[in-house]
């Protein structure tokens, strides 16, 4: 292979290693920051929700506004509706993890657990463990 082939060779291959690079990252990013919005660590997801939608169905100006405020006026519903399920959700997701952790060697058990607090279940605190962030109280309730 000549010099200036081997460079171009070089050249492509590195490109194409940053791309794949770059696209793992943005991946993990998202999801991560999607499971993050499911188990309500964000009080705007209305927002990104609204963003997303428009993307998808290009909103008039005054869609966007009747849908934006449909869904604020909801929220407090949907909040007060997650709170009152959340312990049985987790209840049954606890329970769900200690059928399987008896189900593991005391190694493979350790592992399940490392896993779990890595990638955690949206919205499931991962085996008991505190929530990052609580889920913020309805307007009004104080």
């Amino acid at each position: 292979m000549t010099p200036k082939k081997r460079i171009w060779f070089l050249f492509a291959m590195t490109l194409l290693a940053g791309m794949m690079a770059g696209a793992a990252l943005m991946q993990v990013y998202f999801q991560t920051r999607l499971k993050g919005l499911m188990r309500g660590e964000n009080e705007r997801y209305h927002e990104y929700f609204l963003r997303r939608l428009n993307a998808e169905v290009q909103l008039t100006p005054e869609q966007y506004a009747q849908t934006k405020a449909l869904i604020l006026a909801n929220q407090t519903q949907l909040l007060r509706i997650r709170q009152r399920t959340q312990p049985e959700v987790e209840q049954i997701a606890a329970q769900a993890n200690g059928k399987i952790i008896q189900s593991l060697t005391p190694e493979q058990a350790a592992r399940f657990k490392d896993f779990i607090v890595r990638f955690p279940q949206p919205g499931i605190r991962s085996l008991n463990a505190a929530p990052a962030h609580p889920p913020p109280k309805p307007a009004g309730n104080n």
